[in-house]
Formats: structure tokens, sequence, C-alpha cells
């Protein structure tokens, strides 16, 4: 429908066109024939039929140069932008416009050199007959005048060869001059500007029944008056004809050239307009091709292309494309329903992933996945932990690669091996041992499972029991001590009053050296006696900890009290409290005091943190002692933060890696005399109030006790003076 209606108004603009062609050209026919319609004596309809073909040519060349300039503005306008297909444009249009240029301009050379020569070849015979009479008379007439004139003028100058002016009127004077004789001016105004000679000396005479005046003058004018009766009839005829014929000849020549100019032009625009007629029809189904590809490559595969219907190979690449983004659709269709039932397995996967990854995260063991070949799959926090290794370092490698090799060998690849050759479905077994430098004690569980699609993973279970041994040797060690304190401690006070009675009643048997002996041995057995009560205490005070009575109260006071029990009591032994709470720092040094202490509340049980801290200082005293070192006792705390943390540092020899494990184990000392229980004392207390104790290096040398208390505020100071 589209295309009929372009092809009407295609019409209608063509018959307007030879209409206007027509009309242009019978007016144009009129105006040159002097209102004479249609013709002339000689060419007839001729200039009619050349109006008309050069009006068409015209109308077509400027519809061309239209077509063409709109063109031209709107490739230069697409390569500016870059547009699509402008860069093809431009070089179908150069191309064309080169080969039509070339052998046009070539062709309107030739021609116009064929017509120079040819021309006078192509008129009617009657009108060169007619040119030719005209010039034969117009000499003979000529030579006549000329020849009177010599007898009439005795002048110098000759007048060889002159043109007769005629007068359209027939009435008026007719001037000739030596110096305007080849003029065509107007006689009247010729004759008004020389009035004044023409009553000077005038010598009339007549020639061929023709009346003249012939003046005498320095400039030599001649005039007459000519009467058209009295003219040579054949004469006169043919000078009538011989102007018509000779602008007859000149307009058709012309034509001629008008005809080639406008052909070469029409040539030229039409060449150019057919290169960008066939640079778009190759290049806007090119760019409705791209634009359709650009929307598939977005996913959009409803594109249309019906605009390009053709039998040639742009309609064939058309079909083509159609059949290829309707396979695509399809082809998509298909994705989309296997990606939905992809996207809902994995979000089942993942939804079990998480629920996995939740269970891993809050079990508290080290849970590890093997494949058949034992390469790691599933790596959880708590064997990051253990093992030293995060999740991204550990999954993919083989668990020997990450376990050491006498670990994996004792403590993995037995239960492992054995897992795989037996029926068994799971293993357990307990290690013990150092891992990177530190003591663990492991229960190991090895698992195998099968999968739905029958894959085989061995699950490796890790529960760190290191703490959970220590309890229960801490609730052995209690309970042996209790059974020792009272099974010692019955027999020791009938042992001490029995010694003490012997002392009494005996004593004054013996003289001499024999009664010193005898004192002696009484007193090494009451000694004996009192330092197995204080031991015998040491396992009460273990075994029968009191419970502990937490209540709000100021932490550094009590710190500060544990301290001063030291100060100046010590010999070579200098001690130093230091209080850092956010960017304030306070340092007292021996007897140094304080007026305002400042507040920081915990939850605590005075006497046992005494307790603890008159433990800790005491240790640091005895290691300190005759080294000159000061001991010194840090509390800092940040605003903010949850735990108040003190830090009891010493100068001394320091403490290897092996004796800080077993600090807290209980009856592990490093003291000769020592029991090995203050130090478990210590620990439980700090248990009891919720906090942590530990041990680490203090540079440059010497060892330094951690505790860290949970605080439940601060205040600037205490109105109170210690």
């Amino acid at each position: 429908m589209k295309y009929r209606s372009r092809l009407y108004v295609l019409f209608v603009w063509a018959f307007f066109a030879i209409i206007i062609a027509f009309t242009g050209s019978w007016i144009e026919n009129y105006i040159v024939s002097d209102g004479a319609i249609f013709g002339n004596k000689f060419f007839g309809s001729s200039f009619f039929l050349f109006f008309s073909a050069v009006n068409i040519n015209v109308i077509l060349l400027l519809l061309f140069v239209f077509l063409t300039f709109r063109s031209g503005v709107k490739l230069i306008v697409d390569n500016s932008q870059g547009a699509f297909g402008s860069k093809l444009n431009t070089k179908l249009v150069t191309a064309f416009l080169f080969f039509s240029l070339l052998p046009t301009v070539v062709l309107l050379y030739v021609s116009t050199k064929f017509v120079n020569t040819n021309f006078e070849k192509w008129l009617p015979s009657n009108f060169v007959e007619a040119t030719e009479e005209t010039l034969n008379s117009e000499a003979m007439y000529q030579s006549q005048i000329l020849s009177l004139f010599d007898n009439q003028i005795p002048t110098k100058d000759n007048f060889n060869t002159f043109d007769f002016v005629k007068d359209k009127k027939k009435d008026k004077f007719i001037y000739l001059s030596k110096k305007e004789l080849k003029s065509d001016h107007k006689i009247n105004e010729i004759i008004e500007k020389n009035k004044s000679q023409l009553t000077n000396k005038a010598i009339w005479f007549e020639y061929d029944n023709e009346r003249m005046i012939l003046l005498k003058s320095n400039v030599n004018f001649i005039f007459g008056i000519i009467s058209p009766k009295m003219l040579h009839p054949q004469w006169l005829l043919l000078k009538s004809e011989y102007p018509e014929s000779k602008n007859a000849t000149k307009v058709l020549k012309l034509s001629y050239y008008v005809m080639l100019g406008v052909i070469t032009l029409l040539i030229i625009f039409s060449a150019t307009w057919l290169g960008f007629t066939i640079a778009r029809e190759i290049t806007v189904p090119m760019k409705i091709l791209s634009d359709a590809t650009e929307s598939v490559a977005h996913g959009d595969y409803s594109v249309k292309i019906d605009d390009i219907v053709s039998d040639d190979e742009m309609g064939k690449l058309a079909l083509s494309f159609r059949s290829m983004v309707s396979d695509l659709k399809l082809e998509k269709e298909r994705v989309d329903l296997y990606s939905n039932e992809i996207k809902r397995k994995a979000d089942e996967l993942l939804i079990k992933s998480e629920y996995n990854e939740i269970l891993l995260r809050n079990v508290n063991a080290a849970v590890i996945a093997l494949d058949q070949d034992l390469y790691i799959e599933t790596w959880n926090y708590r064997a990051e932990n253990i093992f030293n290794y995060k999740e991204s370092e550990a999954l993919g490698k083989h668990i020997s690669q990450i376990i050491e090799k006498n670990i994996f060998e004792k403590a993995f690849l037995p239960p492992l091996s054995e897992i795989t050759e037996s029926s068994q479905k799971r293993i357990e077994l307990e290690w013990s041992g150092k891992i990177a430098e530190i003591d663990y004690q492991l229960q190991v569980a090895v698992s195998m499972l099968l999968s739905s699609r029958g894959k085989v993973v061995k699950i490796i279970f890790i529960n760190d029991i290191t703490e959970l041994a220590k309890v229960q040797r801490m609730a052995a060690w209690r309970d042996v001590a209790r059974r020792i304190a009272h099974e010692i401690k019955n027999p020791l006070t009938p042992i001490k009053l029995g010694a003490q009675r012997i002392e009494r009643r005996f004593s004054d048997h013996f003289v001499g050296v024999e009664r010193n002996i005898f004192r002696e041995s009484v007193q090494i057995i009451l000694q004996s006696t009192e330092s197995i009560k204080i031991l015998v205490d040491e396992f009460i005070k273990f075994s029968r900890m009191p419970q502990s009575f937490l209540q709000e109260g100021n932490i550094v006071e009590s710190v500060y009290m544990a301290l001063r029990g030291f100060v100046g009591n010590i010999e070579n032994v200098s001690m130093v409290f230091h209080i850092k709470i956010d960017n304030n720092n306070v340092v007292l040094k021996n007897e140094e005091r304080i007026e305002l202490l400042p507040v920081i509340i915990c939850n605590y049980d005075r006497d046992q943190i005494v307790r603890l801290f008159v433990n800790l200082i005491s240790n640091a005293v005895t290691v300190s002692h005759g080294t000159n070192q000061p001991v010194t006792v840090s509390l800092s705390y940040n605003t903010g933060e949850r735990f108040v943390k003190i830090r009891v540092m010493d100068l001394g020899e320091g403490l290897s890696k092996e004796i800080k494990a077993r600090l807290f184990e209980p009856y592990f000392s490093t003291k000769k005399t020592g029991t090995g229980l203050g130090l478990v004392i210590a620990k439980q207390i700090v248990d009891e109030h919720f906090g942590k104790i530990y041990v680490e290096e203090n540079l440059p040398k010497g060892t330094v006790f951690i505790v860290e208390i949970p605080a439940i505020k601060f205040r600037e100071n205490e109105d109170k003076i210690i």
C-alpha cells in the first residue's frame, strides 16, 4: 500500500512537470517569434520543440540537483556523526561521480567540436540561399553608394565598409558616419544631437530615386532622407530577411550548446543521484539488519525486518536472518526453561548449602570432608583454628599437604585406611600432641558416607577435648587432694600433740648433748608436722574452693591494695603501678601515693581478686629478687571496651614455650618448694569471674601475666584517699 501511494504521487508530479514544461515552451516561442505563434519562415515549430526539450531537461536537472543536494547534505551529516553505512555511501557516490564525469566531459568536448564543424551543413537550403543573396546585394549597393560619394566628396577619408542603418518607422532621418557606421544608435537621438550641422553648406543630390543631402564638414557627416518606396525592392526584401536569418542562426547554434550543457549536467547529477539511490538500496537494508542484530544481541527476539522484501541476495539474507531469529527464539525459550529449572535446583542447593554452612559454623567440632582420593572438599572454621589454615587455602588440596606428616600418619591415616578397607561406618580414636607448638588433645572420628549419586565422601570429626581433659584432670586432682588431705590431716594433730607431750614429759630426763638432741628431734617432728599441715591446707583450698561472691566494686582499688602489701617490704625489688585509662597515664613508684583513684566498676569477689594478684605479684617478686629490676603492675582500660586488662610484668629469665603450655596444670611448678596449685587456683578464680588469664613474653626479657576482667562502667575518680 505504501509503495502504491508513493508511485501515485510520483505520477502526479511528473504530469504537472510536463504541463509546466510545454506551457513555458509556448510562451518562450511566442516571445522569440515576435508574437507569431509557433514559428517563422525558416524554422517553423523548431523553436517550440527546442524550448520544450530544454525545459524538460532543465526540470529534470533541477530535480536531480535538488535530490543530489539533499542526499549530499544528509551524507555529510551522517559522516560527521559516524552513522552506519555513511562510509559505504561515500565510496559508492564517489565512484559513480568519477566514472560518469570523465566520459561525460570527453563526450561534451567531442560534441562541441562536432557542432562547430558541421553546423552549416545542418541548416535549411532556402536559409543559406537567402543569406548569400542578401550579402551579394548589400555589397553591390554599398559599392554604388561609395562610388557616388567619391564623386561628390573630395576628401581623403575613405568609407570602405559600413552597414546601412534602417529606421523601422521608414520616415526618419538616416545617419551614416565614418566613426559610427557599424553602430545601431537611435537615429532621432543622433539627428537631434547634430541639428546645427544640417543647414551648413548642404549639397543635395539624387541617386536611384533617392533624395540625399550631402554635408561637408570637418567631421564628415552625411545626412539624408530615405523614402522606403524609392529603395531598391530586391535589396530591401533581402535586407529585411538577413537580420532575422542571422539571429536564427545564432539561436540555433546556441540551442545545440545549451542542449549539450544541460544533457552533460543531467548525466552527472543523475549518475550522482543514482549512486545515492544504489547506496541507499544497499545500506538501508544493512542498517535494518544491523539494528535487528543489535536488538537480538540484547535479547529482543521479537524484532521484525518486514521492510526488506526482494528476490535478490539482500532478500535472501533477510529471509535467513528471520529464520535465524526464529531458531534463536525457540532456543532461548528452551534455555530459559532449562535455566529456570537449574535456578530452582540451584536455589535448593543454596538453601541446603546455607543450612550446612550454619551447621558447620555452629558445630563445636572441626569438620573435614574428603573425596575418595582424600582431597579436601569441606573445611570449617574450627579446622581453621586447629590447623591454622584458611578454608580458601585448604580446599582442593590433599589432606597430607595441610596436616603435618607425623600428625597425619598417627592420627588420621590409620582410621582413613581402616574405614576404606573394612565395612565399618565409623572409627574413633584419641590423639594428643602439639600442633603449631600448641598442646592439643583431640578426639578423632572418621565416617564414610555414600551420596545419592554413588559418590564416596569421608567425613572427619575432630573434637578438641584439651580443655575438657584439663577439667577432668583438675577434678581428678581435686578428688585426690581431698582424699589425701583427709587421710593426712587426721593423724597430724595426734602426732603434733604427742611430740609436744614427749617434749614436756621427758626433756628433763636428758642432760647435756642428749638433751639437745632430744629437743632438736622433737622440733623436727613439729616443723614437719607444720609443713604437712600447710600442704594439707593447700590441698583443702584446691579441693574446696569457696564459691565466689560477686558484687560491684572498684577493681583499681583492689589491685592497688594487693600491690601496696609488697611496697617497702622486699629488698632490692622496686614496685611500679601504671594506670592507663584512654589517653590518661598515672605512674606510681614504690612509696608514691595517689589521693583520688580512678574508678572502674567490675562485678567481682574482692577477697579472691586480692588473693589472685598477691599470688601473681609474689611470683614476679620471686623471679626478680636479686636482679635489681622492678616489678610492674599495669592496669589499662579504654572507654567502651568490655574488659579491663591487668598485667603483672617481671624482668626475670622468662619461660619456655613448654613451661608456658603447662603453667595452669595442677601440681606443675618451676619452684623446688612449690605445690603447683597457685596458678591453678588463680585460673579458677578468673574463670569464676568470666575472665581470661594467659601468659606472654615481656620484651626485651621476662614474663607478663595478663588478666582480663569484665568491666561495667568507668568514673574519673573516687572521693577517697588511699
